[in-house]
């Protein structure tokens, strides 16, 4: 697979279905329990154990994957790390109503409320205190691409 550079590519990866390992990597680098995460998204436990063995996820959780991938990016850039996304995520949040920002990524229009929100240049809209701001211009280089790597590497854990 070549460099993930726009959304197309995505779009093209999710037919072909995502591998597992994508998926894995950025829930791994929540810092959050797997099933929380998985849950959150819409994943059942029982369909990505059955993918995890098939290698690569179906269509919609590979849609959900992608989703997460990019969440995560976007949060690393306003938030400052992948950890603190994941303690984020799990947060009510008032600037989306109230709601977990993971379980709005269950769907796409959910999931473009949230991505507004850490796009969003104010960092009290985004309900942190303390976190620091980066640059999202690194985004796609060290052969990782929204959160993602691009050619994972199979997990011992399964």
């Amino acid at each position: 697979a070549g460099a993930l550079r726009s959304y197309l590519d995505f779009d093209h990866l999710i037919h072909d279905g995502l591998p597992v390992g994508a998926l894995q990597y950025a829930v791994d680098s929540l810092g959050q329990p797997e099933e929380i995460i998985v849950e959150g998204i819409g994943l059942s436990r029982t369909t990505l154990s059955r993918r995890k063995q098939a290698g690569r996820l179906g269509f919609v959780a590979s849609e959900r994957a992608v989703r997460l991938g990019i969440i995560v990016a976007l949060g690393k850039a306003a938030l400052g790390s992948t950890r603190a996304v994941g303690c984020w995520l799990l947060e009510p949040n008032d600037a989306l109503g109230g709601a977990l920002p993971i379980a709005l990524l269950q769907t796409g229009v959910g999931a473009r409320q949230v991505e507004a929100l850490l796009a969003r240049s104010s960092i009290d809209d985004l309900g942190s205190r303390g976190a620091q701001r980066t640059s999202p211009s690194g985004w796609g280089s060290g052969g990782k691409s929204f959160g993602m790597p691009l050619n994972p590497q199979p997990s011992s854990e399964e």
